[in-house]
């Protein structure tokens, strides 16, 4: 699998997701290529990368850490945070709503309930 990664840039007068075509690493910074205008440093701009889970929703689209997960279940739907552990080097998933972390892979694996992509915390923090 090749890694893929999105980046968030918080600075006010950008304030959005892009796409990442190549990460460069010079000396120590971190160029990141997104397309013709923008072409930065990841710590100059305190931009926040993420990368690919190499999973996908109910519709196609793939899944980023950060993105929000609607999982269809019998008591309604329940939306899921994902995120990169990194103590034990894999994607888990957070309710807020049953204060629980469970393994991404569970999620996927037991495909019992349909979930798509909502939103991310970035742009979507409520």
């Amino acid at each position: 699998m090749i890694s893929k990664f999105r980046v968030w840039l918080p600075n006010p007068d950008v304030e959005r997701m892009l796409r990442v075509k190549a990460l460069v690493f010079e000396h120590d910074k971190t160029r990141c290529v997104c397309g013709y205008a923008y072409d930065f440093y990841l710590e100059d701009e305190d931009a926040i990368i993420m990368q690919s889970t190499g999973l996908r929703d109910k519709n196609g689209k793939e899944i980023f850490e950060g993105d929000i997960l609607a999982i269809e279940t019998d008591e309604g739907i329940l939306n899921v945070n994902i995120f990169w552990d990194s103590k034990h080097a894999l994607f888990m998933f957070e309710s807020k709503k049953y204060n629980e972390k469970d393994l991404l892979a569970e999620l996927v694996e037991d495909n019992t309930y349909p979930f798509e992509i909502t939103g991310n915390i970035y742009e979507n923090p409520d």
